[in-house]
């Protein structure tokens, strides 16, 4: 994880820095905003729930920790080599160590939440149990369409192909355990209810 300088920001540090920021532009601004989007997004590639959730940032993530590092250059709070680290190059130092931190307070806040409530390590779809064996590509067939335009369930209906279990899946989705129980309940309330026929 990155970590901040120790290095102190000197008066003239702090002209200087102000000197710079105050001749960009609007437009070289938003050129300066899009290309640290692109070098973080691979850092964010699952927002819809978990530590970079907007639920939890209280807007989208991109725009959140770029707004974040920033704050923290104009506030003088991260030391900034300004002759030799590019502004772009900056932000996305500061953007990619607040991702490091938020992830690891989330799983912190997690691993509490856990501790309260035990859970076994196994998924029940008693949904197989009410069709034949002749009727479960059929089932399987439905299922995928039910989940292909939710992308929190298409995504954990992908990990159960691969045999993901329900703390790996709620690592790979940043999910307290009983997140994963509720959606697979959601998963068989949904299959059972316009896949299953009586």
């Amino acid at each position: 994880m990155s970590r901040i300088p120790e290095k102190k920001i000197t008066l003239i540090d702090k002209k200087n820095i102000i000197s710079i920021l105050s001749c960009i532009t609007e437009g070289e601004f938003e050129e300066i905003f899009t290309r640290c989007e692109k070098a973080i997004e691979h850092r964010l590639w699952y927002t819809e729930y978990g530590a970079h959730s907007e639920k939890e940032l209280g807007e989208p993530a991109k725009q959140y920790y770029i707004k974040k590092a920033l704050e923290k250059i104009y506030t003088y709070e991260w030391y900034w080599d300004y002759e030799n680290v590019p502004l772009v190059k900056h932000i996305i130092t500061i953007a990619n160590s607040l991702i490091s931190n938020q992830l690891d307070k989330y799983k912190r806040k997690q691993n509490r939440e856990e501790t309260k409530v035990s859970y076994n390590d196994e998924l029940y779809y008693d949904v197989f149990d009410e069709v034949y064996d002749d009727k479960i590509d059929l089932l399987i067939d439905c299922i995928e369409h039910l989940v292909a335009n939710v992308e929190d369930l298409n995504f954990y209906w992908e990990a159960i192909k691969e045999g993901k279990k329900p703390r790996e899946i709620a690592e790979l989705m940043e999910l307290p355990v009983k997140d994963v129980y509720n959606k697979n309940d959601k998963l068989i309330y949904q299959a059972k209810k316009n896949c299953v026929k009586n």
